[in-house]
């Protein structure tokens, strides 16, 4: 990728109550090279956040399916801060089930056997999600898309911020509902390109200690290229 992205990590305090906490490590961002007139943007969907210019894009964040509250910050010229507050409504015993129920299918063994080096993430399946933007401040432009929400922050010639452009601020809120009994596996190889880390989802039943259904992102995209 040839457009030089900073990124660097930033320590969030956490919440402890009700379940609820606050994402571990926000992101930072910040673009070296001139900016196109439209802007940047950044793509929220249900799976992750991406970040996007003239030059390419970037996953900001990998996994959001479990986000209730998404906040981009731009802070002057070219500087973004993104911070999540997610739901984990899987205790650490149940994501430990659900990759053991995974592990242990045939199918899934023998797919497995193909992937040289992968990790496994655990998350809930929802079952409705009612998604509102709420603190939208700044000149920014919202458009619905069919890979998710697009927030286009608008270049601009103020004389507030660094290096005269003002600051903007977009929250997503979120009230997420989730299938009983059921969670999705994604099996991913990370040292693979974003767009083909994902390797296999393996949606398990936590009740009954079986595999429901196995979706190989490979052959999905050979069809689809």
């Amino acid at each position: 990728m040839t457009r030089d992205i900073r990124s660097r990590l930033r320590t969030l305090i956490g919440l402890t109550a009700l379940g609820v906490v606050l994402a571990g490590a926000g992101t930072a961002l910040g673009v070296a090279g001139p900016l196109g007139a439209s802007g940047p943007e950044f793509v929220v969907s249900g799976e992750n956040v991406t970040f996007s210019d003239a030059d390419g894009d970037v996953t900001v964040v990998a996994n959001a399916s479990d986000a209730r509250r998404i906040e981009i910050e731009k802070r002057g010229r070219g500087r973004f801060a993104v911070g999540t507050e997610t739901e984990r409504p899987l205790t650490a015993a149940e994501r430990e089930r659900a990759i053991d129920i995974a592990t242990g299918n045939e199918t899934v063994r023998r797919h497995l056997r193909d992937v040289s080096d992968y990790s496994f993430t655990v998350e809930p399946i929802r079952k409705l999600e009612t998604t509102s933007v709420t603190n939208v401040s700044g000149n920014t432009t919202t458009v619905e898309a069919s890979n998710g929400t697009v927030y286009r922050f608008e270049n601009g010639d103020g004389d507030e911020g660094d290096g005269g452009e003002s600051d903007a601020t977009v929250a997503v809120e979120r009230d997420p509902e989730y299938v009983e009994d059921l969670a999705s596996v994604r099996v991913r190889q990370p040292e693979t390109d974003d767009r083909t880390a994902l390797k296999y989802t393996v949606t398990v039943d936590l009740a009954d200690g079986t595999v429901a259904d196995v979706t190989d992102w490979d052959a999905i995209r050979r069809r689809t290229d």
